[in-house]
């Protein structure tokens, strides 16, 4: 009955993403369970789950890459597999805490395990609508030289498994050296798990007096409808290098 009882909440809600929360191994576990294969998606779940623990440092992979066994019946085989009651839906069982935590962590663990996945938690509810993210900065020139005015034409790729609308970029300083031109670009929509580029290059100018090796440092943000989603460190070095 209980599984019945989570069935039917799930049938007709068009839930694109899940955690299942489970104790303990540090990891994120995704479909198949019962057999030890890739599903023909495994390269979103490769990408999402790269992205998941690059905040939590978990290990990821299938039950037989992860435990070393498989496992029959696990809902998150379901959740992905049954494409006839429902909709795909993308999800993990994440696998929380150490073994020194253990299948029940003490008081004192509780609050900093909770801490530690709050940003996972958030990206896998950004990419069940859309998650647009800076893919390539797409800079106009290789090297950076003081007095230089850079354009750049920045692809973004909707990671997410719905169209995003009323997309927003904008691109700011971190430093005294670079001052933004054009820092602004807007798309009217990315479909899902697709890429798209601005048309209109962004700029910005570097001081004449920014020292050789600098390390100069910008912002691009991208928005949806005020909410901001993402946001990226684009990286230059002032000069030509020796080789």
């Amino acid at each position: 009955p209980e599984v019945q009882a989570v069935r039917d909440f799930i049938i007709g809600k068009n839930i694109k993403t899940y955690f299942n929360m489970h104790t303990y191994q540090n990891a994120l576990l995704y479909p198949w369970g019962y057999i030890d294969a890739q599903t023909p998606d495994s390269a979103v779940y490769f990408e999402y789950a790269s992205d998941i623990c690059s905040y939590n440092n978990y290990a990821f992979g299938t039950g037989s890459e992860i435990l070393g066994y498989n496992s029959n019946g696990a809902s998150r085989d379901w959740l992905y597999g049954d494409q006839v009651l429902k909709n795909k839906i993308f999800g993990y069982t994440i696998e929380i805490g150490s073994s020194s935590d253990g299948f029940w962590p003490a008081q004192n663990r509780i609050f900093p395990l909770a801490q530690i996945n709050v940003k996972s938690m958030l990206y896998n509810t950004w990419v069940a609508g859309e998650y647009v993210k800076l893919e390539n900065a797409n800079f106009a020139q290789q090297y950076f030289n003081p007095g230089d005015v850079v354009q750049l034409t920045p692809a973004f790729k909707n990671k997410g498994q719905s169209t995003g609308y009323n997309i927003s970029v904008q691109l700011t300083s971190l430093s005294p050296f670079a001052n933004v031109v054009n820092g602004t670009a807007l798309f009217d929509s990315i479909q899902s798990r697709n890429s798209a580029s601005v048309t209109s290059p962004m700029s910005f100018s570097i001081s004449g007096t920014a020292p050789l090796e600098e390390n100069i440092k910008l912002l691009m943000a991208v928005s949806t409808n005020g909410a901001v989603m993402s946001v990226d460190t684009i990286r230059i070095i002032i000069g030509i290098p020796n080789y």
